[in-house]
């Protein structure tokens, strides 16, 4: 119930199963939440609603997480809502993936320049060896790659405690259009429609 309500976008019959008892946290057969699920479909108010009403952003243990699913669909606001909610950049799924990985995979520039600005970790390795450089070049999203490996880069050279950008949430909400592209305003990040 809580799930097709989460999928669907329909806060309404969330808050009707949620009113009789449902678990906003359960899992199911797939090991999927109902955050998960409106994460995945890009359903701003009802991951607002979820974790208003006890949904956790993060997961114990290697598990896919709601940035996982929303980064892999391109959702950069629901991206920039949950990092802002605490939602753990480096979380890893089953197979060791972070969300920064799914970006790279699916050529989600901008989501992956978030998470980077963010202070995504580049070196996690999943466990068949692969980094979000070694996905970008695969995938062939190649200004992905160039952005991580200016970012390793810059680290290498012995930058790590200058900020390579500064992320702010609150200008990736972009009044409810949606994200395209990020840009560097006055030394932060921000999403422009």
């Amino acid at each position: 119930g809580i799930m097709i309500g989460a999928w669907e976008g329909s806060i309404p019959m969330m808050e009707l199963f949620a009113g009789r008892g449902a678990d906003v946290n359960k899992t199911n057969a797939f090991g999927e939440q109902a955050l998960l699920h409106a994460a995945w479909k890009g359903h701003l108010p009802a991951v607002r609603w979820l974790l208003e009403h006890g949904a956790r952003p993060n997961r114990e243990g290697k598990e896919w997480a709601a940035l996982h699913y929303a980064a892999f669909a391109g959702h950069a606001e629901v991206v920039a809502f949950l990092l802002e909610r605490g939602a753990d950049i480096n979380a890893l799924s089953t197979n060791g993936s972070t969300p920064l990985m799914m970006a790279a995979r699916e050529g989600k520039e901008a989501i992956a320049r978030t998470l980077l600005a963010a202070g995504a970790r580049r070196d996690i390795v999943n466990e068949r060896g692969d980094d979000a450089l070694r996905w970008a070049m695969r995938y062939n999203n190649l200004q992905i790659a160039r952005d991580i490996a200016e970012v390793r880069a810059r680290i290498e050279k012995g930058e790590r405690n200058r900020p390579l950008l500064r992320f702010n949430p609150r200008h990736n909400a972009c009044h409810g259009r949606a994200v395209g592209h990020v840009a560097l305003h006055e030394g932060e990040l921000v999403a422009l429609p």
